[in-house]
């Protein structure tokens, strides 16, 4: 006899985007960026990594910000536990102090800023909706009135095509660039970090 068992849901993974700020010591800044470039290019050997950069501070501010992007939360954790990433964290700690990590996927990372709280919900579904509506009395004009003859199927995945390509590609871009200040609000202050495990 048999049992049919269900099959578990398959679930997929957000790519996790991380922004990890440091406060460089006082002439540490040269041995601090050849030191951030070389934590990424161990991180770039791990599977998973899909890209990474060093965001210089302004002009007499001594905050840097590492960012770092892996395509899922799995992939990340055997990074930041790994050896490589402790001995890399052990050679650099004589150069910063850690000041805070901000872990982000799915819309937020459309939207973060390195010295800045992620947008609320409520924020990303109003701009999601300004993005959706135009897209909603486009696709009437321009689509729906040709693609009246194309099988249901075939219909819906052109429109869902459409909508997908243009939030991704123009308006979500665009938008983010537009209401980014509105959307992530003012700098909040933050204590250091008791553990260091980014890179």
């Amino acid at each position: 006899m048999s049992i049919d068992r269900p099959i578990p849901e398959q679930r997929h993974a957000d790519p996790v985007t991380v922004l990890v700020e440091r406060r460089v010591l006082p002439g540490k800044g040269e041995e601090f960026q050849s030191w951030a470039h070389g934590i990424l290019a161990e991180a770039a050997g791990f599977p998973g990594y899909l890209g990474g950069g060093v965001l210089h501070p302004a002009a007499a501010d001594d905050r840097w910000h590492l960012v770092y992007r892996f395509t899922d939360q799995a992939s990340l954790h055997a990074w930041e536990s790994s050896p490589h990433n402790e001995r890399c964290l052990h050679h650099g700690r004589e150069l910063h102090e850690l000041v805070r990590v901000r872990h982000l996927s799915g819309m937020e990372d459309l939207f973060a800023l390195p010295d800045r709280a992620a947008p609320p919900r409520w924020k990303l579904t109003l701009v999601a909706a300004a993005a959706v509506y135009p897209l909603s009395l486009l696709s009437n004009v321009f689509l729906v009135p040709y693609t009246g003859g194309l099988p249901p199927a075939v219909r819906n995945a052109l429109i869902a095509l459409f909508f997908s390509g243009a939030m991704t590609y123009a308006l979500l871009p665009a938008l983010s660039r537009v209401l980014r200040r509105w959307l992530s609000g003012p700098s909040p202050s933050f204590a250091p970090h008791p553990e260091d495990s980014h890179a």
